[in-house]
């Protein structure tokens, strides 16, 4: 085995691991679910009851009327978007509190169903789940708050193209731990289908680009004790490049 390349792997997988990387991510997370807050209650219904969550709803909310107070900001379109969120929450309340008396089973992180979902099927894309809530739904909330911003309050169009860009930026880092699970899942399923066509020293294009270093230079003992590894051990990252 490569010793250089066994200890760069076992780095990342310590890092990946390390408190400090999932505390980043939970910052992330928590980032992204407060910066929409205020505008998934209008767009979406449906949503699963841990994905529907209410103290982020009331944080964003109070934290807007404390910037409206500072700045002393006194609009009646921020007040009815804020008064229609109340009901829009409560609606989603109702909702939930129904399906758990009637046991109904939904997901508990179901991101809910888009209002206009149908409408925007229609467009390019718009049937590709990812391109549909990162990109068509963001951008009709956008359109949305810059000609409320031009035309009627700036500060409920601020709103919402600040409550956007977060969709967006939610989307991706959703994306983003949904195409590590892909992968990981993908380079499992290599792992385990060519290992020992690895060990036996064949080309990266016979194994998919799962390959152990060294491999042809193995011992006999050496090949049989690894090969029994990695049948016991689905972790492969300390052999592979």
């Amino acid at each position: 085995m490569d010793a250089r390349n066994t200890a760069i792997h076992t780095v990342n997988d310590a890092f990946k691991e390390s408190m400090h990387v999932r505390f980043a991510f939970f910052i992330a997370r928590l980032l992204c679910d407060l910066g929409t807050a205020l505008v998934y209650p209008l767009t979406r219904y449906g949503m699963g009851e841990r994905r529907f969550n209410l103290t982020y709803i009331i944080a964003m909310f109070i934290t807007v009327l404390i910037v409206s107070h500072l700045h002393k900001v006194e609009s009646f379109y921020l007040s009815l978007y804020l008064g229609s969120l109340c009901l829009a929450t409560s609606f989603h309340l109702f909702v939930i509190w129904r399906r758990n008396v009637n046991q109904e089973i939904v997901h508990s992180y179901f991101e809910g169903n888009i209002i206009l979902e149908r409408l925007i099927k229609m467009f390019p894309g718009g049937s590709n789940a990812w391109i549909l809530e990162g990109v068509y739904e963001p951008l009709l909330v956008v359109i949305a708050g810059m000609a409320i911003y031009l035309f009627l309050d700036q500060g409920l169009g601020g709103l919402l193209i600040f409550s956007s860009a977060w969709m967006v930026l939610r989307v991706r880092y959703y994306y983003t731990l949904y195409r590590k699970k892909l992968l990981d899942s993908r380079d499992r399923h290599i792992e385990a289908n060519h290992h020992m066509d690895a060990l036996n020293g064949k080309p990266s294009k016979d194994t998919k680009g799962f390959v152990v270093r060294n491999a042809t230079n193995f011992s006999e003992m050496d090949r049989q004790i690894l090969s029994g590894k990695t049948i016991q051990n689905t972790d492969f990252s300390s052999l592979t490049h």
